[in-house]
């Protein structure tokens, strides 16, 4: 979305940690990592500036995208594994993502485009 007239911005950005050390210690990102700060950093999936014409354009954006869920179609590399300030892991490389409003199916980002998702009345708040 681009506008010279937008007075209002937000951004987005998919993170590159899939499973950055949970419970287990599991790490698996997207693309190559980087030591900072003494673990593995991914650079992000995706980060997207996003213009509105107004302020109340962007709140009412931003409070509809709440709850969303992110999904990845990955390929494990040949040289998946990764050693990065003694963190050993595994990489993958994302083919394509999208981001949905599961309650109404609603795509918000995707690349490639992706069609809506049936709806999931479950995932509604009260």
């Amino acid at each position: 979305m681009t506008s010279s007239s937008a007075s209002a911005r937000s951004s987005a950005t998919i993170s590159g940690c899939i499973a950055c050390g949970g419970a287990n210690g599991t790490h698996v990102i997207a693309g190559a990592a980087v030591a900072a700060g003494g673990k593995p950093t991914p650079a992000p999936i995706m980060t997207r500036v996003m213009l509105f014409d107004t302020e109340a354009a962007r709140t009412a954006f931003a409070t509809s995208v709440k709850g969303t869920r992110t999904q990845l179609v990955v390929a494990l590399p040949a040289k998946a594994g990764f050693d990065v300030a003694g963190v050993r892991g595994a990489r993958v490389d994302v083919l394509a993502y999208r981001v949905l409003t599961p309650c109404d199916g609603k795509i918000v980002l995707a690349e490639p485009a992706s069609s809506p998702v049936a709806p999931d009345p479950k995932a509604c708040a009260k």
